[in-house]
């Protein structure tokens, strides 16, 4: 890295010496831990992106046959709507 710092390079050389560097020395990551979602909640935000104009009808529909009664849905669907389902 000296030797990048010592001269200017043409951007050629610079990305050789780039690449020999992190082949020798990686840089250290944290692997990502992926989000297990439960099977409702990916349900949920289906019905919440597929809505449109067309199949509006449709989406309330499905909605509806939803066990209401259940506490986690209506939570579910609060979280979903308020942190745009991503």
């Amino acid at each position: 890295m000296r030797k990048k710092n010592a001269k200017i390079l043409e951007s050629r050389y610079i990305c050789l010496i780039d690449n020999a560097y992190f082949s020798v020395c990686p840089p250290e990551h944290v692997p990502h831990v992926a989000v297990v979602k439960p099977m409702i909640q990916l349900y949920m935000e289906c019905l919440l992106q597929g809505l449109s104009g067309r199949n509006l009808e449709e989406t309330i529909t499905d909605f509806r046959r939803l066990d209401w009664t259940d506490p986690e849905v209506g939570f579910i669907l609060r979280f979903c709507a308020w942190f745009d389902f991503g």
